[in-house]
Order: structure tokens, then C-alpha cells, then sequence
């Protein structure tokens, strides 16, 4: 039994055993010995004569005023840590956060924030004599201030006072990029110095896995088992939520104002946007209010990752502000390339006084829905709540826009509506009514539907609302949206005396603007042209107001919360490669290859860790038994694992597939001459005289691909590393012929080397394939083609496959549930052609009549072979 500390209340020891207790404690029973000398040494702390416990003495004087000056102290630090400044304005930075420096300025200001309590009106408008002086001293100035400093100094004014009690403000960085010092929350500050945290943080983190990727602390996976929960929800009954806050939004602004050279500021605008995203985002098409435009940011000829981009106009009037008209590119950003495009942004806008940069990474958050009830939670979500019961004036408090929106309250089909397309309107706050409100059952038929998605597909400017667009894409709007927002504490008080009644809506609640995206991910079959993705819609809002929706979304019956795994399972299962969001797929990407290194590096750390007994031996696998003469003895072919037995060894794919190629060249090329010094050249292990390794042989290619790995493995150790150039790239889908008119020359060509083939890129197509047979397939496997064999039967192939066969590397696989069998994505070498037999160059089991393909896929650390049929995909770049 473990030992407690003993009690010194006789009250608690056996009536028996008290007077023995109090004798040990120096202390008497009964009264008469009260005054009885004790001995010294032998009295008991906190106990009295009687042996019962004595009272706590209350501090006195100077102890009690400390006591009492300290609860007030923190009283005052509970409430400024809502708005997240000091008492004297300044707002809070991360790194420098002291709770003494915080009470020495409490005490200090103390006198002057209950002066304030007492007075505030007074205080009001003496403040607004100040403003009213810097704003004259503007005013006077006002042309000779460029955009950029009259955006400065309305952000001045606005963060030297909230106008909300719960702390909410706008954090954008205007020509830089926003900081993260500027936090609303004093208690969790020191956490959030490298990795910040989605507004929805909170909840989250005791409901899900939290992974730090990319400067922010991300929601990978839901704590419960949610694989088959995840599948049906996307396709029968239900949606699911993604917080994807952490997609950047970075606003260009172009002030081309009511002048001559209107033009060219649009043009240069224009061209930034268009070397960003390959021109594709700058054209008239995607330039129109009510669509965006969707796919791979580009820099310098370099993939970078999966974006949004859409434009916005703002038309003022001449009174208002003597800058003019603006034209907006919003760009959404990936946050894995967020520092590289945001630094190229900033880089060109310095250029030019009419063009501003505002960086929106924590003034803008927004949420994603996807699956059957996506369209209708966001309806019961979104919602303007009408103050009276006349018909005439409650269609008046509705915008044209959301009047549009409600038309498609009660569509389960995430595919009705077009792809691309932008809603935009005010809403209120979500949090007026105590439970999601039910989408209304119009009496609406198929005819009225389609008669709106035909107007929606023409005038797409029908669903956009250009007060709202203008101030969600505005730090003034959304700094707006913020005023007088209500606590919780404030909301419950309003709603004490009719419970279960909503709230009424005030003209400060009802000014939350939203901007909605319809975005279709989908891959195209090469060879049938079928299109498979994934719909979902984003709603894009102030980055203050995430949570409140949030909150209320989670209260919708059949919306299920997800994460990045979740995100990627249903891509996968719509047969979708290289899908906005999964860079586990984009291995062509700088990001993505990084992300399969990061995966090769903890699968060893794990291998490592493990007892060597109990270790999977990859060096000891046997990949082909072949049977030699009429002998009957078994050789084997190949022993140990191919490439990296810990993920996709894409440079291993590189020098194999690119020294197989040269070499076969060279052999066809000797053999063609007949050339005697060439056959020559062809036996024995040879060197150069710049001692590089001649690959004459089949054997010369690995023992070449393994001195290339050792010389990697001595660069990688390096401090300054770093890698110049990814090991493959994307095959394009329009991709040039080669010039057929090129000189042949009659002299031997020289042999070719290792290291001039290992500097060049492989390119590579994706592939989506399927079982043919039972199997379970895992990520990392291997793809063979199937050796040519005399016999038809694929059982005869099998033992002629080799290392030489490898033509790829599966990212993506294991058990879909909406197929009932396995299926998976990846990469294989874009010189393969299944229609070509022999020299390791072709497929012997082509199914011409039904236009099927075969390959063989196996598992890592596993002999066994699958038959796999697959099917090219068309990636647009």
C-alpha cells in the first residue's frame, strides 16, 4: 500500500487510541490541562490543544489591500485579453509576451481604465476630437498620397480601437506579408510562434489529429474511425466539413482610377497574374464577375501547386474617392508555396505606385462542404433573418443574389448545378438562432430549376452581389462586418427571457459577407475522355466569423468533420490523381517530392527502431526463381528489394529507366554498323578517361545506378544542399513532335556514361489502375510491365520479370469501397508503350479488341505479383 500523509484530527483516530494520539502530539484531552507547561519539541502545527484542526489566520493590513489589489489586477487582464492589447493600445506580440511587464502596466493605467468605465461617453468623444484633427490633416493631403499610404493609414485608424467586445480585428499585411504577432488571445500566444492555429482550433483539438505542416497546426484525421463513415456520407446521405483556413488569399489591387492610361495599368496587372498561373488566369473568359478560375500555379516554367484565382471590379463613384475604379485579382494560395509566390508578388508590385498587395493569410478563412446534403446544410446555414411579417418587406431585406441562392436550397445533386461558379451576399449572424433552421419545402418544379441554372450559365453576375463581394475583398468591409459583435454571454442574456425564440437581427448582424465557390477537381481518361472528380463548395468569409459558423455547421444533422486524409480518400476514390489540396499525389511538384522524401525518411526511422529480429530484411527478399536447363536446379534472379524499401524511389526510376534507354540506343546503333571497335567496346567493365563508368552492359547500368546513390548520399551530408532540379517531371499533355529531319552521322558514336544520363529529368504520366483479381495493394508499391513470352498466359511471364522491368511506383493505393476491390494512382515512365514487344521495351498482354492495358504491381517486401489493369490520365498544367 502506498504511503499518505498522516491526519492530525483526533476526530478521525479510534476513540481508544485519542488519548495515546495526543500524548505522542504533546497535547492534552482534557481542559484542565489546558494551561499545562508542554514539552518543547512536541507541539503540532496547524492543530489545536484539543487536538482538532485550528482555523486559518486571514491576513491583515498590508497582505489583505495586496490580496485584493491582485484580484483586480487579473480582472483586468481577463478582460484585455479578449481584445489583445495592453491598456495603453499597443497590440501584443507573441515573442515579447510577459505577464509582469502585462500588471505593471495594468497598475500603472488602472486609474485612468476605471476613469473610462465611469465616463466612457466623455472618453468617446474625446477621441473623436482626435480623429477628427489627423483626419482633417488627411484630408488636406488626400491627392498627393499614393493608394498605398491611404491604406495605411485607415488600417492606423482602425486598430487603435476594436469596435466589437470580443477582440476581433483585421489582420492584413499591406505591401508585406501579415505577421503573426498580432493574436486576440494573450494564453495561447507562446504556441502559435511557428504554427499557427485555424480559428476553429479549438474545437478541434480534442476531436481530431493534429498535424503541423506548412506554418499551421492542421486537422489530419477525426480521433474516431471514419473510413467507411467518410465514403458513404460523400455519396448517400450527409456531407463533410474541412476548416480550410489555411489556403492563403493574397488581393492585388490595380488603382487604374478614370484616366488615359487605364489600360495599361490593367495590362500590367494582367501580365503578373498571367506568369503566375501560365497565362491561363489573365484571359477575358476567366476575367468576368461569376466564375474563377482553377489549376497549377507556375514560376520560371516550375509546377508549383494547385490555386484558385477570381477578379473583382470595384466601381466608385467620382465623390467618393478621387483613386477611382480598382480592379481586383484575388489569388488562393497553397500554403506549402505561399512564401515563394507571395515573395514574387511583392517583388513586381514594388514596381509600380498603382498597384497594392494586401495579404489576407489571417483576415480570411473559409470552410469546404462536399457530399449530397452539402447544398442544403449550406442553406439552412446561411440565412437572412426578416424582421417582419409582411411579404412585400421581407423580400425587400433579401438581396437579388441570395434570392437566386434559396432557389437551390433542396438539390441533392452536387453535379446539378455548373462548375465554377460564384454566389456572393450577406448573411446573418448564425449564432441569432438557437438550432440550425430547416431549408423551407418551396413549391418549386424541374422546370423552374433548370430555367435558373440556364440564367445562372448565362449571366453568372446574377448570383453575385457587388456590395459584398467589394467588402470581403476590403479590410474596410470586414473590419465592418466585426462591429458590435456579440459575446456568447451577450447573445444568452438577449435570449434568457424567450428561450428557444431567435434573436432579432440588428443592422450591425446582418452585414457578414460571404463569397461561395463551386469547384469540380477532376482527372480526364486519356484514352475514353471520361471526366471523374470531386464537388464541393467553398465558402470564403471574414477570418473572425469561421468559428461562429463552424459551431452552428456542427449542429446540422449528417455533417461529418474531415481532415486532409479524408480529403484525399475521396479523391481517390473518385479516381482522381493530383486533386486540389493532395500533394501526396503531386510528386512532379517541388512539395510533393518533398512530402514522399519526408514519408521514405520516418518509415526507416521506424524500420530502425524495430528489434533487428523483428525487422522486415528488404536485402534478403528473392524476386524471381528461374528454373536453368535440364539440370532442374533454381537460380535466383534478383535478391533484395527495389530501390528504397521505404517509399517511391524516384531517382533510383530515373537512372534505371534513362541507362536502359541509352543503352539499348548504343546496342541498336553498333549492331546497325556492324562496326567491329563497337562490339569491342561492348564487353567488360570500362572506364573513361575522366574515370566515368561506360554502360556497355546491362550489368555496367546497376553497378552504374549504385556509384550515382553513393555520390547523392555524399551531397545530401553537405550543409549547403539543396536540391536544383526534381528527378522527373510531368509529361504534357500536348507535347511537340520531334524534328524528323535531323543529320545522320556515319562515325561510331562514344559510349555513354552514367553521369550525362543522371543529370537528365524523367517524364512521367499518371495512371489510374484496378485489380483484376483479389489483392490488396499499398502505398509505395511497384509497377513492372509484363515481359514478352511466347505463350499468351501471363503464369509464363512471371518468371522472366526482373528489375529491368520497372517502369513505375504506386503513390496511392488500397481497398475503395465504391469500387468493391482495390484500386490505385501512380506514375510510370512516359517512354513505355504497351503496344511494342521485346527489348524491355513493350507489354506482351494488350487487349486490343476492349482497349485494355495490363501491368503487374507489387507490394514492397512482398514476392507476390497482381495483375493490374490501368488507364492513362490527362493532367492540364
Amino acid at each position: 500500500m502506498r504511503r499518505r500523509t498522516a491526519s492530525h484530527n483526533v476526530n478521525r483516530i479510534p476513540k481508544r487510541l485519542r488519548k495515546k494520539a495526543l500524548r505522542e502530539m504533546g497535547l492534552t484531552l482534557s481542559a484542565a490541562h489546558k494551561n499545562a507547561k508542554q514539552l518543547e519539541g512536541k507541539e503540532t502545527k496547524g492543530v489545536k490543544e484539543n487536538g482538532k484542526p485550528a482555523k486559518k489566520k486571514h491576513a491583515r493590513g498590508k497582505q489583505l489591500y495586496q490580496l485584493r489589489r491582485r484580484v483586480k489586477l487579473l480582472k483586468y487582464a481577463a478582460k484585455l485579453k479578449l481584445q489583445g492589447k495592453l491598456p495603453s493600445g499597443e497590440l501584443v506580440s507573441a515573442g515579447k509576451i510577459n505577464m509582469r511587464q502585462i500588471l505593471k502596466s495594468l497598475k500603472d493605467e488602472i486609474k485612468t481604465l476605471e476613469f473610462e468605465k465611469a465616463t466612457d461617453v466623455v472618453l468617446t468623444a474625446v477621441g473623436a476630437n482626435k480623429d477628427g484633427e489627423g483626419e482633417g490633416d488627411a484630408t488636406m493631403d488626400d491627392a498627393m498620397l499614393s493608394p498605398f499610404q491611404k491604406e495605411q493609414l485607415i488600417q492606423k485608424k482602425q486598430l487603435k480601437k476594436l469596435n466589437n467586445y470580443v477582440g476581433s480585428y483585421d489582420n492584413t499585411g499591406i505591401n508585406s506579408k501579415a505577421k503573426i504577432h498580432k493574436l486576440t488571445s494573450l494564453s495561447y500566444a507562446t504556441r502559435q510562434k511557428k504554427f499557427k492555429w485555424l480559428p476553429t482550433h479549438m474545437w478541434q483539438a480534442k476531436r481530431s489529429k493534429i498535424v503541423k505542416r506548412w506554418g499551421w497546426n492542421l486537422v489530419y484525421t477525426p480521433t474516431q474511425k471514419c473510413f467507411r463513415n467518410t465514403s458513404r456520407m460523400s455519396r448517400l446521405k450527409g456531407c463533410l466539413a474541412w476548416d480550410t483556413s489555411y489556403v492563403n488569399t493574397a488581393i492585388l489591387n490595380c488603382h487604374y482610377g478614370d484616366d488615359n492610361g487605364a489600360d495599361e495599368k490593367i495590362k500590367v496587372l494582367k501580365k503578373i497574374v498571367g506568369q503566375v498561373t501560365n497565362g491561363a488566369a489573365s484571359r477575358k473568359k476567366v476575367m468576368k464577375t461569376g466564375s474563377f478560375w482553377e489549376g497549377y500555379f507556375q514560376l520560371d516554367s516550375e509546377v508549383l501547386c494547385h490555386g484558385q484565382v477570381f477578379w473583382n471590379t470595384v466601381k466608385t463613384e467620382s465623390g467618393e474617392d478621387s483613386t477611382g475604379s480598382v480592379l481586383q485579382a484575388v489569388l488562393r494560395i497553397h500554403p506549402s508555396v505561399y512564401d515563394q509566390i507571395m515573395d514574387y508578388l511583392l517583388k513586381e508590385t514594388a514596381n509600380f505606385e498603382f498597384l497594392t498587395l494586401h495579404d489576407c493569410k489571417y483576415s480570411i478563412g473559409s470552410i469546404k462542404l462536399s457530399g449530397p446534403k452539402a447544398l442544403s446544410s449550406l442553406q439552412s446555414l446561411l440565412y437572412v433573418q426578416s424582421t417582419s411579417d409582411n411579404e412585400q418587406q421581407k423580400n425587400s431585406t433579401e438581396s437579388e443574389s441570395y434570392k437566386f441562392w434559396r432557389q437551390f436550397a433542396n438539390l441533392n445533386d452536387t453535379t446539378t448545378l455548373p462548375s465554377n461558379i460564384q454566389f456572393a451576399f450577406h448573411v446573418d449572424d448564425p449564432r441569432l438562432v438557437t438550432r440550425p433552421l430547416k431549408t423551407p419545402r418551396r413549391k418549386t418544379n424541374a422546370n423552374d430549376i433548370l430555367d435558373s441554372i440556364i440564367a445562372l450559365k448565362q449571366s453568372p453576375t446574377k448570383a453575385i452581389d457587388a456590395k459584398a463581394m467589394n467588402n470581403l475583398l476590403s479590410f474596410e468591409g470586414r473590419y465592418e462586418s466585426y462591429n458590435k459583435q456579440a459575446s456568447l454571454k451577450q447573445l444568452g442574456r438577449e435570449r434568457r427571457y424567450n428561450p428557444g425564440v431567435p434573436v432579432n437581427a440588428t443592422q450591425s448582424s446582418r452585414c457578414i459577407p460571404v463569397i461561395i465557390n463551386k469547384s469540380t477537381t477532376a482527372s480526364t481518361n486519356a484514352s475514353t475522355k471520361a471526366t471523374a472528380g470531386v464537388t464541393s463548395y467553398e465558402v470564403i468569409m471574414p477570418w473572425f466569423w469561421i468559428m461562429s459558423f463552424w459551431y452552428q455547421l456542427m449542429h446540422i444533422p449528417h455533417v461529418l468533420p474531415a481532415g486532409l486524409k479524408q480529403w484525399h480518400q475521396l479523391q481517390f476514390e473518385k479516381g482522381v490523381v493530383c486533386g486540389a489540396g493532395c500533394t501526396e499525389d503531386e510528386i512532379f511538384t517541388r512539395v510533393g517530392y518533398g512530402e514522399s522524401l519526408i514519408k521514405m525518411q520516418e518509415n526507416e526511422r521506424k524500420w530502425l527502431r524495430r528489434p533487428v529480429a523483428k525487422r522486415v530484411a528488404y536485402d534478403k527478399l528473392v524476386l524471381g526463381v528461374t528454373t536453368s536447363g535440364g539440370s532442374g536446379k533454381q537460380q535466383r534472379r534478383h535478391v533484395g528489394e527495389v530501390g528504397s524499401p521505404f517509399g517511391c524511389d524516384w531517382r533510383y526510376l530515373q537512372l534505371l529507366r534513362g541507362l536502359l534507354k541509352t543503352l539499348n540506343e548504343f546496342e541498336t546503333d553498333v549492331a546497325k554498323r556492324g562496326n567491329n571497335n563497337g562490339k569491342g567496346m561492348m564487353k567488360g567493365t570500362r572506364f573513361n578517361d575522366k574515370l566515368e563508368r561506360v554502360i556497355n552492359s546491362k550489368r555496367s547500368v546497376f553497378e552504374a545506378i549504385k556509384d550515382i546513390q553513393q555520390s547523392d548520399k555524399l551531397k545530401q551530408k553537405k550543409s549547403n544542399y539543396k536540391l536544383e532540379e526534381l528527378p522527373i517531371t510531368l509529361l504534357p499533355v500536348k507535347t511537340t513532335t520531334a524534328d524528323t529531319n535531323a543529320t545522320v552521322t556515319t562515325s561510331t558514336p562514344p559510349p555513354p556514361t552514367a553521369s550525362s544520363v543522371g543529370q537528365q529529368q524523367l517524364q512521367v504520366k499518371p495512371i489510374h489502375f484496378k485489380c483484376v483479381s483479389t489483392g490488396h495493394i499499398k502505398d509505395n508499391a511497384r509497377i513492372y510491365q509484363i515481359p514478352s513470352a511466347s505463350s499468351s498466359s501471363i503464369s509464363d511471364s512471371l518468371d522472366k520479370v526482373d528489375k529491368e522491368h520497372l517502369i513505375g511506383f504506386v503513390t496511392s493505393a488500397t481497398f475503395n469501397l465504391t469500387q468493391g476491390g482495390c484500386t490505385g494512382v501512380g506514375f510510370i515512365d512516359a517512354g513505355f508503350n504497351p503496344s511494342v514487344n521485346g527489348n524491355g521495351n513493350g507489354n506482351a498482354y494488350v487487349d486490343a479488341n476492349k482497349m485494355k492495358q495490363f501491368v503487374l504491381v507489387r507490394n514492397i517486401g512482398s514476392a507476390s505479383w497482381h495483375l493490374a489493369e490501368y488507364n492513362v490520365v490527362d493532367i492540364a498544367l
